[in-house]
């Protein structure tokens, strides 16, 4: 079988694959898809399987604020939202009493009942993972604080074992450090401006006097939390604070590993990481003890609550290299209890006081970065985030530019592509060169049998050839590591959810469909997958014609393999195959003509990038 026989039965079973796979995902699967869909008494669950908080958000409060909160572990530890007492809240408790803060970037709610956050919607980022530009209920504002059930709020106060959920509190609201009396609306709109939260209160046990506040920036998704028992005694429990939210799970996907939920935290300068699902349903309490920050997050978001410890240790009165220093012993917990995650903090002070920030927002590496407190370490980039790092500044600075991330991937890959073409080169050449060879090294397979002089013989062709045998790998090898950080980068960036190209890529964070019909087409994944077969096309080999067979399937194995991939990663691919396509052609040419190859692979990116560009239009 000759190269175009082979690559004819190829394409045969590429568009065969494609068929049965329409019939199937359209036809048959929805046809026989007997799963039930029960939602849950005590929550609303939206179209996408997260929370719906912001529906019959009152009723889900109110629901559980009916209820006494009270519950204790066979082990005698208390579970969040537990008193000592036997208050029971009742179900107007939470309609009234909200203080609601509102910035460029969030929209936060206070209730005065236990003082906790109830609500931290991020302005700039919608609920759903796949918006629907004709759907106006795609407009939510993706909330932080997931809450169901009899499950409490983040920010409770502990002393010992007795909560602050019932707790009634007064509050002073001081804006740019003037006090402003009768405002539970406060809106920050210039960017000196900033807003401190006090609120005032007696547990409803014993009676012990708390202080608690929140200061919120401008343009900061980092807030400060303050804590102090205003009647601190040797003889009183410690104080320590709670932040606490529901979880959906989602499993993550073979080929999306880091689409989980989970926690993270530093201690001194390693970043650990447990995910959320390996812990036990039943309550399980891991002490994590001395850290700089411990958070809570999935793919693109994450809450973080930073130790006053890590940055006492950054100021300049502080020269101590310490995570700790000695005259605090703070303690952190993380724990699972069903699908309620918990963070508490523990820092035990002379006058019994908490100091804490909190980061609640994105996890755009960029916007991390500037936080400080090595808040960028809650993206998890792996073994290659050396290179994936840098890649996903370069494709923030090439937006600011461009005004579109699709068009700023296809720029990204262009540069990439340009760097690496002495590399691309020399791959390519040494592959020609190899090819050329092969008629001399059947005739030496076939004349020497000992495999010992075989190899000594072809080492001696290579050798008065000038070619290396491994020529056409290492090139490719060097550049592995880089495709893998480029990978990473697309797949973790947040600013990409959301984010619209143009036709029909409304989210580049999604895969991408052209409804047909009432069929959703990949198109970017179908045009990747024949960049593949044209570059198995032209590309010189001399593999044997078994493996040829095999190979002649590998252009449907990566169309299923990227069905799910998110569109900006499958513009990538495209991309990145349309520009070594050309160069490997400008190559040929170049080799034939004496003309630059550099140049002519320049010319192909820039028509790369004028069709990218056209895309963006429409």
């Amino acid at each position: 079988m000759n190269n175009n026989d082979s690559q004819r039965k190829s394409i045969a079973f590429f568009i065969i694959a494609i068929l049965i796979y329409f019939y199937l995902d359209t036809v048959l699967f929805p046809h026989f898809d007997m799963k039930p869909k029960s939602a849950s008494p005590a929550a609303v669950t939206s179209t996408d399987g997260n929370l719906d908080t912001s529906k019959n958000e009152s009723q889900l409060s109110n629901s559980a604020a009916s209820k006494t909160v009270e519950q204790k572990s066979t082990t005698g530890n208390a579970v969040a939202g537990s008193l000592v007492n036997d208050a029971v809240i009742n179900e107007d408790s939470f309609k009234e009493g909200n203080i609601n803060i509102t910035s460029p970037l969030f929209k936060a709610r206070i209730n005065k009942l236990g003082g906790r956050i109830t609500s931290f919607k991020l302005k700039n980022f919608r609920k759903k993972d796949v918006i629907d530009p004709k759907s106006s209920k795609d407009l939510e504002l993706f909330d932080m604080v997931s809450h169901r059930g009899n499950s409490p709020y983040p920010g409770g106060l502990y002393l010992g074992e007795e909560s602050d959920i019932a707790t009634r509190y007064d509050v002073q609201i001081f804006v740019n450090g003037n006090e402003v009396v009768t405002a539970e609306n406060i809106e920050l709109n210039d960017v000196n401006q900033d807003v401190k939260v006090v609120l005032k209160g007696k547990l409803t046990g014993s009676g012990t006097e708390l202080e608690k506040s929140f200061s919120f920036n401008f343009d900061s998704y980092l807030y400060d939390v303050k804590a102090k028992d205003l009647s601190a005694s040797s003889t009183n429990a410690p104080l320590s604070i709670e932040w606490v939210n529901q979880i959906s799970l989602e499993e993550a996907g073979l080929l999306d590993t880091n689409n989980v939920i989970g926690f993270v935290w530093l201690d001194k300068d390693l970043a650990h990481r447990q995910q959320f699902a390996e812990m036990v349903k039943e309550l399980e309490i891991q002490n994590i003890g001395c850290v700089k920050w411990v958070g809570l997050g999935d793919k693109y978001f994450a809450t973080a609550i930073v130790s006053q410890d890590s940055f006492t240790e950054n100021s300049e009165q502080n020269n101590s290299k310490e995570v700790c220093p000695k005259n605090t012993l703070p303690k952190a917990e993380i724990r699972r209890d069903d699908n309620v995650a918990f963070v508490k903090f523990t820092p035990i002070q002379k006058d019994n006081s908490i100091e804490l920030k909190v980061y609640s927002g994105p996890k755009n590496y960029s916007t991390l970065s500037s936080q400080g407190f090595e808040l960028k370490r809650l993206v998890d980039l792996g073994k290659t985030g050396f290179i994936s790092a840098p890649l996903l500044l370069l494709l923030n600075f090439f937006n600011k530019f461009l005004n579109n991330y699709g068009l700023a991937i296809v720029f990204l890959t262009i540069c990439v592509k340009l760097v690496l073409y002495p590399l691309n080169t020399t791959q390519f050449r040494q592959m020609k060169a190899h090819q050329a060879l092969k008629p001399e090294l059947d005739r030496i397979k076939e004349n020497i049998k000992d495999k010992q002089q075989q190899q000594m013989a072809m080492m001696e062709l290579y050798k008065k050839k000038g070619v290396n045998p491994l020529g056409g790998c290492l090139p490719a090898i060097v550049q592995m590591p880089i495709f893998i950080g480029l990978y990473s980068a697309l797949m973790l960036a947040v600013e990409l959810r959301h984010a619209p190209y143009g036709l029909w890529v409304h989210d580049l964070s999604a895969p991408d469909r052209l409804e047909i019909a009432g069929i959703g087409i990949p198109v970017l994944v179908v045009l990747f997958t024949l960049s593949i077969m044209v570059q198995q096309w032209i590309t010189p080999s001399n593999i044997d014609p078994a493996q040829k067979k095999a190979m002649m399937f590998m252009p449907i194995i990566m169309f299923f393999m990227f069905m799910g991939f998110p569109a900006g990663l499958a513009l990538y691919w495209l991309t990145n195959n349309l520009i070594s396509i050309g160069q490997q052609q400008a190559i040929q040419y170049s080799d034939k003509s004496g003309k630059s190859g550099l140049m002519i692979t320049l010319g192909v990116a820039l028509v790369v990038f004028a069709i990218a560009y056209l895309g963006t239009l429409f």
